[in-house]
């Protein structure tokens, strides 16, 4: 009898080895790496994980793009659209981007900024903010009157992005005036979204050479992805995308080249987020045909460690419907990624026609990717060891007395 109940306590130790070095692995994951974000922090781009640290800057010279990853699962299309107000009462919006606050930010989970663009009339493509508790039901904060800045007398407004400080406790929207010969990309704050400060130009460049700013804070560094399409726009036979970095969110880096591509595709509007948990940027950008122009897109995804040297999907992640609201294009689209639940949930602005909406769609980052999902919450892990050592412990516990009882009959 010693010697069996030796065999089962060895067998005990063992099991319970193995279970501490399966935690221990799971505390050396990129989860570990995260801290969890305050009641009022936003998830940018990550669901209630704060941006962790920031970019290695590395040469962007003399290189070819990744376009060695696999093909990517598609993300279906949504039936419906969701209802956007705008000022115009057309409700017809485009290129959203959203930020994300787990306890809410002034009674609100969710903040876009969104312009309207009825018909692809750019006189209305003025930047507007729309508040939501879910992500599909949208509105226009109490007190807000859309949108916050006007159109120019020359040129109009376009491309909005927003970010949000914690450090001042701010919303920071960024948005492009163009198509009067110089691009500005202004900035305007906002302490509580619904008050606006005066816009402030943050770059100028010759038309078209920045297109759909996506800004990203992390840590007290700011980074910016733009399309560079020269000075022909729509027209143009071939893009580039270029990178800058800010310590402040206004002065910024010369430009570098980011290493990124799709075969047989211009690369037109995108979208950037930091994913802590992952250790990487994510980015969704819209792409067209090369010797076609801006208005035939399909969304294609691309993955980046340090925000420079790209691995781009070479197969679209989201493309038009056969006959649905968005049959025609599909644009540029905001989109936050749920570690918990491993979900990437994507708000995208595509159009049938003339007309403009937004969809939301939604699949597990893991099934689009194709890879087993490793994503475990440290704390569940060790929840999961302390049951199995439980387990373990009462199963012996129970043998043993047993053992016991046959020996003494």
């Amino acid at each position: 009898m010693k010697k069996e109940g030796n065999k089962v306590i060895s067998l005990f130790v063992a099991i319970l080895f193995i279970a501490l070095i399966f935690a221990g692995m799971t505390l050396n994951s990129p989860v570990l790496l995260t801290s969890q974000a305050p009641s009022t922090s936003p998830c940018r781009g990550e669901f209630c994980v704060l941006e962790g640290t920031a970019v290695n800057k590395i040469s962007s010279d003399n290189f070819a793009y990744d376009s060695g990853a696999s093909e990517i699962t598609s993300l279906k299309n949504n039936e419906t659209y969701l209802n956007t107000p705008t000022y115009d009462g057309l409700n017809q919006t485009v290129h959203p981007d959203i930020v994300y606050f787990p306890k809410s930010w002034h009674g609100y989970n969710y903040w876009m900024v969104v312009t309207p663009y009825p018909h692809s009339n750019d006189r209305y493509e003025n930047p507007s903010i729309l508040v939501s508790n879910d992500g599909y039901s949208w509105e226009v904060p109490f007190g807000l009157r859309n949108p916050i800045d006007p159109p120019p007398l020359a040129g109009h407004n376009n491309d909005p992005d927003m970010i949000y400080n914690p450090e001042t406790d701010e919303l920071w929207v960024y948005y492009l005036e163009s198509g009067n010969g110089t691009t500005y990309l202004y900035r305007q704050v906002s302490p509580d979204g619904i008050m606006w400060g005066a816009k402030k130009i943050v770059l100028s460049v010759p038309d078209y050479e920045i297109l759909s700013p996506a800004i990203v804070k992390v840590g007290h560094n700011y980074y910016i992805w733009y399309v560079n399409s020269s000075n022909f726009g729509c027209r143009a036979n071939r893009t580039e995308v270029e990178y800058r970095t800010s310590t402040d969110g206004t002065s910024w880096s010369l430009p570098e080249k980011v290493n990124i591509g799709v075969k047989g595709y211009n690369l037109w509007h995108v979208n950037v987020i930091y994913v802590p948990s992952k250790g990487q940027y994510w980015m969704l950008t819209n792409a067209y045909p090369f010797n076609d122009t801006c208005g035939n897109t399909t969304l294609f995804f691309a993955t980046s460690k340090d925000g420079i040297s790209w691995s781009a999907y070479q197969n679209p992640v989201l493309s038009t419907s056969a006959n649905g609201w968005d049959s025609t294009e599909i644009y540029r689209s905001a989109f936050l990624y749920d570690r918990r639940s491993d979900m990437l949930r994507v708000w995208y602005s595509a159009r049938t026609s003339q007309e403009w909406h937004i969809g939301y769609t939604q699949e597990r980052y893991s099934d689009l990717v194709g890879i087993r999902n490793t994503n475990i919450s440290p704390l569940y892990s060790w929840w999961l060891c302390f049951l199995i050592i439980i387990v373990i412990a009462t199963v012996l516990f129970i043998y043993l007395k047993r053992s016991n009882r046959v020996k003494k009959h």
